[in-house]
């Protein structure tokens, strides 16, 4: 089965479009995250894609200028009826494979929990999630997605432990260290962008996808390939990005 893996293309304020060329044959197009703020990346993804069936997951910045509890119910209201559907703790059935999707941020003990705080303190200090998402009538605070990452952690660990035929799993933030830039892997700040889930990605999961590093690496991880197709900032150049978005996935899809 041939799909398309996008993710981090920051429509709106840093670009109005992107020249994709998706690969024509791909049954499935993947959206980890990051396309547009609100719902925006939905209507995005049904105009681009109207012949294929879109799932997408969001990341951090659909939520800006948003509120942080009620926008999955928004984006899936904007869905409902088209050919995207939005995962958020949210499984989507294939023939003979599941794909399971939802954000899961990050808790921060990457590095462990004596360097916790100190993490918590950067994505504070650096991060506009806590002065750009709502949450009701305050800002997002670390702890609130500290909290979403346990349920999203939960929901996936629920998930696979039950489940009865192969899965794809798509999450917006980096579930493993190994798809890191290098340069930042000793830094606190990785703890904002990756954790330390290895323990999920295992059988009978058969592919993890990621976004939100704006790095593109491969890993292989108890088995399990873990994969990002990310655009990433104008400034960024794009490096590793494949505009095709095409991947090939050998599962008994049929």
């Amino acid at each position: 089965m041939k799909i398309c893996v996008y993710s981090d293309l920051h429509l709106g304020r840093a670009r109005s479009d992107i020249a994709l060329t998706p690969a024509r044959d791909a049954e499935l197009v993947i959206l980890a995250g990051d396309i547009a703020r609100g719902v925006e990346g939905v209507h995005w993804a049904q105009q681009t894609f109207p012949r294929v069936p879109v799932l997408m997951v969001l990341g951090n910045h659909e939520f800006y200028d948003h509120d942080f509890v009620t926008l999955a119910d928004e984006c899936k209201a904007a869905a409902r009826g088209s050919n995207v559907c939005v995962l958020d703790r949210d499984a989507f059935e294939l023939p003979g494979a599941r794909v399971l999707g939802c954000t899961l941020w990050t808790d921060y003990l990457l590095k462990g929990a004596a360097q916790r705080a100190a993490a918590q303190a950067w994505a504070l200090a650096w991060m506009r999630d806590f002065s750009s998402i709502r949450h009701g009538t305050r800002t997002l605070s670390p702890d609130d997605t500290v909290q979403a990452f346990q349920r999203d952690a939960a929901w996936l660990e629920t998930q696979i432990a039950a489940a009865d035929r192969p899965l794809i799993v798509v999450t917006h933030h980096a579930p493993t260290i190994q798809t890191a830039q290098p340069r930042y892997r000793d830094s606190v700040s990785t703890a904002a962008f990756h954790s330390h889930a290895e323990h999920l990605i295992r059988a009978p999961v058969a592919l993890w996808i990621h976004g939100h590093t704006h790095y593109n690496a491969r890993a292989q991880i108890n088995g399990v390939p873990v994969l990002s197709n990310q655009l990433g900032y104008p400034r960024e150049g794009g490096i590793g990005f494949d505009p095709t978005g095409a991947f090939q996935i050998d599962l008994p899809l049929r």
